[in-house]
């Protein structure tokens, strides 16, 4: 249980620290492909002034940078997810292990008022 609670919280850094150079409206490699190819289209079909332009050239630059980051990210999310998963499993058993435990304690203690 403690290797895979120090895995979770090496992945969550990861995840951190990948998530804080991605914008916040990008959940995905999709996502951000089409905001790039959406992007890329209005810069060769669109008609903007000079700004408007530069500014198109340095969202899809910034999109690009970001692009292996997210990759990462898409490779560490299921394995996260796994953990997680196998951490409720466990945490479900512990339950019913002290449930176990509390009614043999509450055995004894009948049995020592009892005495």
């Amino acid at each position: 249980m403690n290797t895979l609670k120090d895995r979770q919280r090496e992945l969550d850094a990861k995840k951190a620290e990948f998530m804080k150079n991605i914008p916040r409206n990008y959940h995905n490699i999709k996502d951000l492909n089409s905001a790039i190819k959406e992007k890329q289209r209005n810069y060769e079909t669109g008609t903007m002034n000079n700004n408007e332009e530069k500014q198109l050239l340095k969202d899809i630059d910034a999109l690009k940078k970001v692009k292996p980051d997210m990759e990462k990210l898409s490779k560490i999310e299921p394995e996260l997810s796994e953990i997680k998963e196998k951490r409720k499993a466990i945490q479900k058993q512990l339950d019913v292990i002290h449930g176990n435990l509390d009614g043999k304690q509450q055995q004894i203690d009948k049995v020592k008022e009892a005495s």
